[in-house]
């Protein structure tokens, strides 16, 4: 009678209790509120920083032109851009092995 009283009262769901359509879903505490909460509150605050800029597009492009940054920035994504493919090849270069008995064409 007591050990049926007991497994009634503390039944846990089908299958495993981590995963599953059954999973035993942990409870909603007072500091994981308090947590969502300042999360929500930071990406708030990002947010607001995101929206309103310092400087606009127009000051930052001219700000980098007076540096000269753009043409540091245009010779790295041109490096980057030839380092993806092979150098030219010429046929002369490839061919070239063949050529070395070729006195007898020169006549």
């Amino acid at each position: 009678m007591r050990l049926t009283l007991a497994l009634l009262f503390d039944k846990l769901p089908n299958g495993n209790i981590f995963r599953g359509k059954h999973k035993l879903e942990p409870k909603i505490r007072n500091w994981m509120k308090r947590e969502l909460i300042d999360d929500i509150q930071r990406e708030e605050r990002n947010m607001l920083v995101l929206r309103n800029h310092y400087l606009t597009k127009e000051q930052v492009n001219g700000y980098r032109f007076e540096l000269g940054k753009h043409e540091d920035f245009r010779m790295k994504v041109l490096s980057i851009k030839r380092r993806n493919f092979p150098d030219h090849v010429r046929l002369e270069d490839r061919y070239g092995v063949l050529r070395q008995m070729d006195s007898w064409e020169k006549f």
